[in-house]
C-alpha cells in the first residue's frame, strides 16, 4: 500500500488503496438489459450502487472524507498542484454530515478522483 506523499502541500490522511476502493465501486456497472435465456444477470441499478457506495463513504471517518472531497473538487477542476491546499481548505470548510451522499451521487467521481490521484503523484513521486 502505496501513501500519496505531498511534501510541500499536504499529506493525505486517506490511503491510495482507500482512494481505489472507492473508485471500484463508483465504477460498478451501469444498470444492463433484463436477463437472457441463458439466466444471465443484469447489473445492479445504479440507485443501489450509489447506496453501496455511500454507505462506503460514511462508514470512513470525517478526514478521509474531507480528503475525498477535496480530490474529487481537484479532479473535477483538472487543478494544478499548486491550488491543492486550497482545495484541501475548502473540502474541511465544506465538510458535513450529507458529504458521503453528495460524493456518492457524482457520476463521475470515479474519474475525478483518478485524475487527482495521477496529479498528485506525477508531482510528488514516491
Amino acid at each position: 500500500m502505496r501513501t500519496i506523499e505531498m511534501p510541500r502541500l499536504r499529506r493525505l490522511t486517506i490511503s491510495e488503496s482507500k482512494i481505489r476502493n472507492v473508485i471500484e465501486l463508483a465504477r460498478l456497472p451501469q444498470p444492463g438489459p433484463p436477463p437472457d435465456a441463458t439466466g444471465t444477470s443484469p447489473s445492479p441499478d445504479r440507485a443501489h450502487v450509489n447506496e453501496m457506495l455511500r454507505h462506503h463513504l460514511e462508514a470512513l471517518d470525517q478526514t478521509f472524507q474531507e480528503d475525498l472531497l477535496a480530490l474529487a473538487w481537484f479532479g473535477r477542476e483538472e487543478a494544478s498542484t499548486a491550488e491543492w491546499q486550497d482545495f484541501h481548505l475548502d473540502a474541511q470548510r465544506a465538510w458535513t454530515r450529507a458529504t458521503a451522499a453528495y460524493l456518492a451521487a457524482m457520476p463521475e467521481l470515479s474519474d475525478f478522483l483518478e485524475y487527482a490521484v495521477a496529479a498528485l503523484a506525477d508531482e510528488n513521486p514516491a
